[in-house]
């Protein structure tokens, strides 16, 4: 059996000792023929979210005033390397420093 059918003796069964006087009754039928789609917000809620969107309006133009006179238009350039390729190891010092190495190593087992 389908559900949507046995909505009213279930309803009948779960609210069988709920008696609704007729303040209650003209309570119900007035919320249910009022726009369901229809909100009221509360006054504190629209002054603080339109506090908000001025604060946010405010931080977005001092932030691109601030970066507007920051910036004169001056370039800072460095460079980044010199036009002559050089390796910043020299390869005969480090030949040399090997050979040295070796000899003391060498010097060092002949003299222990």
């Amino acid at each position: 059996m389908d559900p949507l059918n046995r909505v009213p003796e279930v309803t009948e069964h779960v609210l069988s000792g709920l008696k609704a006087d007729q303040r209650l009754k003209q309570q119900i039928l007035e919320s249910a023929v009022s726009s369901p789609g229809k909100t009221a917000f509360r006054p504190k809620t629209i002054i603080a979210l339109c506090s908000l969107s001025v604060l946010l309006i405010l931080l977005c133009v001092f932030m691109s005033g601030l970066g507007g006179n920051s910036s004169s238009g001056n370039i800072h350039v460095v460079p980044a390397g010199s036009r002559r390729n050089s390796s910043p190891v020299n390869l005969q010092t480090v030949i040399e420093k090997a050979s040295d190495l070796i000899r003391e190593q060498t010097t060092e087992a002949e003299n222990p």
